[in-house]
């Protein structure tokens, strides 16, 4: 069973260590069958395999470009912190892509799919895991 997350009545962010925390726990309850398909079925191997090659790709890129992931707790943040968070994710969306596109020579299709599940991640955080991470995570594409 997923820890119980635990944030901080004024914490803006969370920082990367907890970023990965959250990613394994995404691939761990999905290989373990506690996070189904709508339809209710059990995700497939590939998909699992997706996400975990997704982690790979996610610490390669904070290695190589010294990028710090964040995810940001909107709850927490005032007017000036929300654009703050805005332009970091437009930041991050960037340098990944570029990262993906230029460092890896990945094509479209693939670069997609890593965007895909990127969103399934933050998508993952809001309902599984009652963390406010607002909307930025719907402009990536």
């Amino acid at each position: 069973m997923a820890k119980q997350l635990v944030i901080k009545r004024n914490q803006k962010y969370l920082d990367e260590s907890r970023f990965f925390e959250l990613l394994d726990d995404l691939i761990n309850d999905s290989y373990s069958g506690r996070r189904l398909k709508a339809n209710g079925k059990k995700l497939s191997t590939g998909t699992v395999a997706n996400y975990t090659f997704f982690k790979k790709l996610l610490v390669e890129f904070t290695d190589q470009k010294s990028f710090e992931l964040k995810i940001y707790v909107v709850n927490n943040l005032t007017q000036r912190e929300r654009e703050r968070a805005n332009n970091y994710y437009k930041k991050f969306y960037t340098a990944f892509t570029n990262f993906l596109y230029n460092h890896k020579k990945y094509y479209d299709n693939y670069v997609g799919l890593m965007i895909k599940c990127l969103k399934t991640f933050f998508n993952y955080l809001e309902k599984e895991r009652n963390v406010s991470v607002g909307i930025y995570h719907k402009s990536f594409y």
